[in-house]
């Protein structure tokens, strides 16, 4: 599919960096090095993802949405609900500091879903599935979402319930919910060094559609995008898949 088959798409393109849908600067970057570490230890950020930080690569995966017949279980009892307004206190309790009040109901208010995952009543699993287009800030580049397209992102589960299963039971659950909700195809990212999502988006039947990503050097920033992800201008970047 060419660039120019973009004005024969149906695209919702009302979201800029100024809606800000996610929360920038030193505090989320606080938090993400802190269960970065806990997650990966300090000779992988040092070894692998400081360098990263100088040529940022990101890779996108895609897959239309399809739910088998049988499930794949969680090893500890686990259920799935979308966010309610009753609920935003406990998800500002799930990564304390790092979720801005603000942006949470703004996302709300623009469509876009919240799932929160349990362990019976306990708040262990959160991921935020957007609906239409939207501004990634670390591309500093809106990804254009087609009409049955959603995003996946900020996807977290509290460490002492990782390696249980959560995070494939909780995909597929979520599949189906947006399945019955007319939605027809999922995208979601990793940075190049995560090699655990690479492995989880494997598993789920994703499909490896390209990567995008900039060179950061001493302030210079030089943005590219490779395979299936097009630009459509300097502030947009579109998913093409053969799939």
């Amino acid at each position: 599919m060419s660039i120019e088959l973009r004005f024969e798409m149906e695209l919702k393109r009302d979201t800029s960096e100024d809606d800000h849908l996610f929360l920038t600067g030193l505090k989320p970057k606080v938090h993400l090095l802190s269960d970065m570490t806990q997650e990966f230890g300090w000779p992988k950020i040092l070894t692998e993802i400081l360098p990263w930080l100088i040529y940022r690569r990101y890779l996108f995966f895609s897959q239309k949405i399809e739910v088998p017949s049988d499930i794949p279980g969680a090893g500890i009892p686990f259920h799935l609900s979308s966010v309610k307004e009753n609920d935003i206190d406990e998800i500002m309790t799930l990564r304390k500091g790092f979720h801005d009040l603000d942006i949470l109901r703004h996302r709300l208010r623009e469509g876009h879903i919240c799932f929160l995952g349990w362990n019976r009543e306990r708040l262990i699993h959160i991921r935020w599935i957007f609906t239409h287009s939207v501004y990634l800030p670390y591309l500093h580049r809106t990804l254009v979402l087609r009409s049955g397209e959603v995003y996946g992102d900020e996807t977290y589960t509290l460490p002492e319930f990782r390696r249980h299963g959560v995070l494939v039971h909780a995909g597929f659950l979520v599949r189906k919910h947006l399945k019955e909700l007319g939605y027809r195809r999922i995208i979601c990212a990793a940075a190049s060094w995560n090699s655990f999502i690479q492995k989880y988006a494997e598993r789920m039947k994703y499909f490896k559609v390209g990567e995008a990503g900039y060179l950061n050097l001493a302030g210079y920033k030089k943005f590219f995008s490779r395979g299936g992800i097009k630009e459509l201008n300097s502030k947009e970047i579109v998913i093409i898949s053969n799939e």
